[in-house]
């Protein structure tokens, strides 16, 4: 049903037709349910998605950027490249980057790529854990700038002494453990 929305419509609304019809005390699932018409646009317009994250790395470094990868309609750099780019723009929000994390985590994407500077989930535990150690971003910052701020603190930094920012390809994941149970050594400042 995922990857041929087009094929079965009616398989998508019966879906929440059952589960309406099954509730009796509350409606089970709610946060599944509310995502249920992002789900539905991201797998009609799967392929393009896919299409648009495997192109990121053939955009020159000025053209890349994670608004645009979302939104492709608007973006001027696929104006005529016709329908096989044509998608409304992607209902991920701070989700865009999980995804991404998996995607290379999983080895879909090239962890290589410029989609490796948003594969930082930026949550606030791990902004403030970085903090200390000169990531200087505004609360108020979208979070793709978050997630490139915290990806250059750590590529460009040169305490990680690595060509490797990702941390073994699992990026804010450890970031985040430290963050909720704390370091088992000090990071070096």
């Amino acid at each position: 049903m995922f990857l041929q929305p087009e094929d079965n419509d009616a398989a998508w609304m019966s879906v929440l037709r059952s589960r309406q019809d099954e509730a009796i005390g509350q409606l089970g699932y709610r946060l599944w349910l509310s995502l249920f018409p992002a789900i539905y646009q991201i797998s009609r317009h799967l392929d393009t998605y896919r299409r648009l994250f495997l192109s990121a790395d053939r955009r020159p470094g000025e053209l890349y950027s994670a608004q645009r990868l979302l939104a492709p309609r608007m973006d001027d750099a696929l104006s005529g490249a016709g329908a096989q780019f044509d998608a409304p723009p992607m209902p991920l929000g701070i989700g865009f980057h999980w995804c991404l994390r998996e995607l290379v985590r999983l080895h879909v994407l090239d962890a290589s790529s410029q989609l490796a500077k948003d594969c930082y989930v930026p949550v606030g535990s791990v902004v403030e854990l970085l903090h200390p150690y000169g990531l200087s971003i505004d609360d108020t910052a979208s979070a793709a700038a978050k997630s490139q701020a915290i990806h250059d603190l750590l590529h460009e930094d040169g305490r990680m002494d690595s060509v490797r920012p990702h941390l073994h390809l699992s990026f804010d994941i450890p970031l985040r453990h430290i963050a909720k149970h704390g370091p088992a050594w000090e990071l070096p400042r």
